[in-house]
């Protein structure tokens, strides 16, 4: 995904229109708030490079002038993003603050298509208000910036658990995502990996207290497939960075 193997900062830019820029384009840099941390922050120089990203490209890029108001760059080299496969969503619980915060950032450190925030009985909060999503989509950009995956995790407001798990009928399943829900009572991962077939991935954890046994039932009723992490209970956040790694490295992204 990343243009070259050396560490090159990378920032996004939304606001660049990446995809109109060619390879050896001159471009002169004019937005104050990209220039000081260019400039100011990250203490870029002449000849320095690094890569500007936004939802759709990355261009890696080479300081030719600096000035107070205008950095004059040159494009080495532009690409468009390509999304990891298979296609994973991750349906995340409404976890504690701190927790929630951590969890988007590890599910798009380690290139997890979708974030589906989902309501349980026993999620901590049972609203998520403007303000916060937007801080959450502000820790998936950063998350994006550090690992190199700039086609970025898709953040989806919060719905409620039972919502989202309509049953599926057996007929239908195979040309449907392949949905897991995390229990300790189910088969192992390296048994259940040998059964998805599937293009896409749907992945379940429970929030601090687990999911109740009626979330669980229908769960499965809804053709999520139970599977184990670890004969042990883990904490949310371990139970999201272990699955999210075991799946993303699993299935040769």
């Amino acid at each position: 995904m990343a243009l070259q193997q050396t560490h090159l900062f990378s920032l996004y830019t939304p606001t660049l229109k990446l995809s109109s820029w060619s390879k050896d384009q001159t471009i002169s840099l004019q937005d104050s708030d990209l220039i000081h941390r260019m400039i100011k922050v990250l203490r870029f120089g002449i000849s320095d490079e690094c890569v500007l990203f936004d939802t759709q490209v990355h261009a890696q890029i080479k300081i030719q002038e600096i000035s107070k108001k205008n950095i004059l760059i040159q494009v080495l080299q532009i690409q468009v993003h390509q999304s990891l496969q298979p296609e994973i969503t991750f349906f995340l619980p409404l976890l504690k603050k701190e927790a929630l915060e951590q969890a988007v950032y590890v599910l798009c450190e380690m290139g997890i298509n979708n974030i589906q925030l989902v309501i349980t009985q026993k999620s901590r909060q049972q609203l998520l208000h403007e303000k916060e999503f937007v801080r959450l989509q502000n820790i998936v950009i950063a998350a994006a910036e550090q690992s190199k995956n700039y086609a970025m995790s898709k953040l989806h407001a919060p719905e409620k658990l039972t919502k989202i798990l309509p049953a599926i009928p057996d007929s239908e399943r195979e040309s449907k995502p392949f949905n897991i829900v995390f229990d300790p009572a189910g088969m192992s991962f390296f048994e259940l990996q040998k059964k998805i077939v599937q293009k896409s991935i749907g992945l379940l954890i429970g929030p601090e207290g687990g999911l109740t046994d009626q979330e669980l039932a229908q769960a499965q009723n809804g053709g999520f497939v139970s599977c184990a992490l670890t004969p042990t209970i883990l904490t949310a956040i371990h139970a999201v960075a272990l699955s999210a790694g075991l799946f993303r490295l699993k299935k040769g992204s």
